[in-house]
């Protein structure tokens, strides 16, 4: 009941509204008629303007005609003829024509239209109402592939889906690796932007869609609507929108060869023409010269074979322009479309008009349906579904050649698509250049026509695609040479240390810096000179760079480790000694002492930059970002872009971790700059190591500030962050070994023995008295407070003080002997 009253209700409703503003076109052929022929009528709907206008098929429709009527084996006995009414490809005026035709003249055997698939969906969505099949020549919405919607509806085009494959087609063939789609928020480009999504990245192509809706154009977008970087641009829309779209583009200059534009081929050839836009025509034509357009290929491998209406491809061309400048129309780029929808129409009629005359049943059931007697063509009136139910099957049936080739429909109504064709804006006018044929299963073929190719289709070289080239900024191979020789060198120097402190470790000057803990140093200065060659290695790899990027941080952390930690302890055994002015003799510190504070603080390191691995999220991985202090460039005509990346390594926590990592070592110098400052004063021959450790505290201090800045703020700079730390990794494990053994080696060449340890060269001792006040302030100077606090003590005689001073010497003395009894 619901389906019935939905359309009475409408057709009362636009009978009402509309019926004194209703303004009918008939063609003149119609008017008179002077043989006895009966007319047929079909209710011809096309767009005279709006979105897109397609009054240029009524030439090609008057052809069609023409030769239906002169046929004397097709439709013996009638003649066919229509009425048009203008859709204004308006859905609310399509419907509005409609039901004038409906209501006015003589019932229509068919319906023809309605001129853009806007029109046609709303009388398409009824026509089945009132029991009339109905052919488009002019629509290609995916939407109107429903058969179950649409129950009596045929179109001669394939669907907009279908010119997507022609889209994916150019673009490959063009190498273009990005497609910037701005679209019309209209079902017909929707669907076309869908298949888009699901093809393109087939093809490793990626897009960009920037819509806006009818009412508001294009223009609302502002900044958005040409998306920043990209070159190739498709307009998924309808005509007058794609004119504002290219004016706007030709006063920001987006001209070939920097730019093109894709567009729809069933544009009118006037298209380009109109006063909605601040643009000439000569501006527009400028902004699409070069420009591509895909559109529907009439299938017709040879234009000089005779079609089933009796002529050629070229005679049916022939006479469309004669008629169309006879009668004033504009070029359609579908009228052959609409020449072969009329046949399809003519044909099914008539095998109609035969099965109602040779089959009773028929007749009487038709007759039966408009209560009369018998039934013939011209009787047929809305009521009637048998008339219309036997041209739904012969139009499911068509299978003919027609000027765009053969014609058939798929089970939804749709022509079936083989082939498409693309245009080429030159001077003003579309030309032809390439086919695309669309195999069985669903490859796509581009050929260029004869005397096309890509030389003469792009004579200033194939639009950019504003895709930019990604360059892996890695570490520079020069910084990588440079600082493998500097770490190679270093590791040659701690070779050599390690040599000297194996083969003098029994000198007593040797002893006094404590040997055995020499090699906890030099270990770690080998480590850490490692370490430069990593920090320096260059990866484009993301699995190379996420080895390096776990590899790295603990690799410096274990040789930092091993070499400060042990500089700490040799720190605090001084600072220890001279705080401790009544220290007994036993409780001395030993080297093993030492020893254990060292292991104590390496494994508080390892259990630091282990505990990471033990968790996948947690575990550095290396990540692509853009390059910050290098952007993007433009090369040439074509506006070739370059992006330069580099990778950084991240993780979950990474950032915490790190500054756990970098807190310990902070905990670790802290101290040590406490210690150092606290034995600054001391001034001991004997203990002329001293002085150093404190330079090398001091050193790796500063040092270390500028590694966790760098670490902070140089993560994505990859040159600058490796060199400043592999310079900063150098000098910590260069001035280690520098300041530990290079004094040695020069105490060790001037007093081989060991004789002057505890004495200054330019004195030496005469007598018991001498040599006691001479051990006390010559051969041993305690400047600064510890001084003054142990000779101007007042309750102390200088005997006192002597014997204090001296039982300092005796504990170094002591430590030198059972260093070297043990070895």
């Amino acid at each position: 009941m619901t389906s019935i009253m939905t359309p009475l209700f409408l057709l009362l409703f636009f009978s009402i509204h509309y019926s004194e503003s209703f303004q009918p076109f008939y063609p003149p052929s119609e008017a008179s008629n002077p043989d006895t022929r009966v007319n047929l009528s079909i209710a011809l709907l096309m767009s005279f303007g709006g979105a897109f206008n397609s009054s240029g098929a009524v030439p090609g429709i008057q052809v069609a005609l023409d030769l239906i009527n002169n046929d004397t084996d097709l439709l013996p006995g009638y003649r066919l003829g229509y009425q048009l009414m203008d859709s204004q490809c308006s859905h609310s005026i399509a419907l509005k024509s409609y039901f004038q035709q409906v209501l006015y003249g003589t019932p229509k055997v068919a319906l023809m239209g309605s001129g853009c698939s806007l029109a046609t969906e709303p009388t398409a969505d009824i026509s089945h109402f009132y029991n009339l099949t109905q052919v488009s020549c002019a629509s290609s919405s995916s939407e109107l592939a429903d058969r179950v919607r649409f129950k009596s509806y045929f179109q001669m085009l394939p669907t907009e889906i279908d010119l997507a494959s022609g889209f994916v087609s150019v673009c490959i063939q063009n190498g273009w690796r990005h497609l910037s789609i701005i679209s019309q928020n209209e079902n017909i480009f929707i669907n076309t932007i869908n298949r888009l999504k699901v093809l393109l990245p087939q093809y490793n192509i990626t897009l960009h869609i920037a819509s806006f809706d009818t009412d508001d154009g294009p223009l609302s977008l502002g900044n958005a609507l040409f998306e920043e970087r990209a070159r190739i641009f498709f307009l998924a829309m309808y005509a007058p929108m794609a004119r504002k779209v290219l004016c706007k583009a030709h006063e920001e200059g987006r001209l070939y060869p920097r730019y093109t534009y894709l567009t729809y081929g069933w544009y009118t050839s006037q298209w380009l023409i109109g006063n909605d836009t601040s643009c000439s025509q000569s501006d527009l034509n400028a902004i699409v010269e070069y420009s591509l357009a895909v559109t529907q290929y009439p299938d017709t491998a040879n234009k000089s074979y005779v079609t089933d209406a009796g002529i050629t491809h070229d005679d049916f061309f022939k006479l469309y322009d004669e008629r169309r400048k006879e009668l004033g129309y504009s070029y359609l780029i579908n009228s052959e479309h609409c020449f072969d929808g009329m046949w399809s129409i003519a044909f099914a009629l008539n095998q109609t008009i035969n099965e109602l005359n040779s089959n009773a049943t028929l007749n009487r059931l038709a007759a039966e349906a408009q209560e009369l007697n018998s039934f013939k063509i011209e009787d047929f009136t809305y009521r009637n579904n048998i008339v219309k139910d036997i041209m739904f099957k012969y139009l499911s049936r068509t299978s003919f050649i027609g000027v765009t080739g053969p014609v058939s429909f798929t089970s939804d109504g749709i022509r079936t698509v083989k082939r498409l064709r693309v245009l080429q804006y030159r001077n003003g006018t579309l030309q032809e250049i390439a086919a695309i044929i669309v195999n069985q299963d669903n490859s796509l073929q581009f050929n260029y026509i004869e005397n096309e190719s890509d030389a003469t289709v792009w004579p200033l070289g194939v639009p950019y695609d504003g895709v930019a080239t990604n360059v892996t900024v890695s570490v520079s191979i020069s910084i990588t040479v440079i600082y493998s020789l500097l770490a190679g060198c270093g590791i040659g120097f701690t070779v050599v240390c390690l040599i000297f402190n194996i083969f003098f470790r029994k000198n007593k000057l040797i002893r006094l810096s404590s040997p055995k803990l020499n090699y906890f140093i030099i270990a770690g200065a080998i480590i850490m000179y490692m370490s430069v060659i990593v920090y320096t290695l260059p990866s484009e790899s993301e699995l190379g760079n996420t080895v390096l990027c776990n590899l790295k941080p603990r690799l410096f952390s274990l040789g930092y480790s091993l070499c400060f930690g042990t500089i700490l302890a040799k720190m605090w055994r001084v600072y220890y000694i001279f705080t401790n002015p009544n220290m007994k003799k036993k409780s001395g510190i030993k080297d093993w002492h030492l020893s254990l504070f060292v292991l104590v603080v390496m494994i508080i390191d390892l259990l630091l930059i282990t505990i990471p691995t033990a968790f996948e999220d947690a575990r550095n991985t290396a990540k692509l970002i853009e390059r910050k202090e290098n952007p993007s460039e433009e090369e040439g005509a074509l506006g070739y872009r370059t992006d330069y990346y580099t990778y950084i390594c991240e993780s979950r926590g990474r950032d915490i971790w790190l500054g756990v990592l970098y807190g310990f070592k902070g905990v670790l110098q802290v101290a040590a700059l406490f210690l150092a400052f606290g034995t600054r004063r001391v001034k001991v021959k004997g203990l002329n190591e001293s002085k150093f450790v404190a330079a090398i505290i001091y050193i790796t201090s500063v040092v270390l500030a500028i590694k966790i800045i760098a670490a902070i703020t140089l993560n994505e700079y990859v040159n600058v962050f490796s060199f400043l730390f592999a310079t900063c990794i150098l000098i910590t494990a260069t001035t280690t070994l520098g300041l530990i053994f290079i004094p040695q080696m020069i105490g060790l060449y001037r007093d081989p023995t060991g004789a002057n340890i505890f004495y200054r060269e330019s004195a030496a001792p005469s007598s018991a008295a001498a040599v006691a006040a001479t051990e006390t302030f010559k051969t041993m100077s305690l400047t600064g407070e510890k001084e003054i606090e142990i000779s101007n003590d007042p309750f102390l005689s200088d005997k006192e003080k002597i014997e204090m001073l001296t039982k300092k010497i005796k504990e170094l003395e002591k430590n030198s002997n059972e260093v070297s009894t043990k070895e």
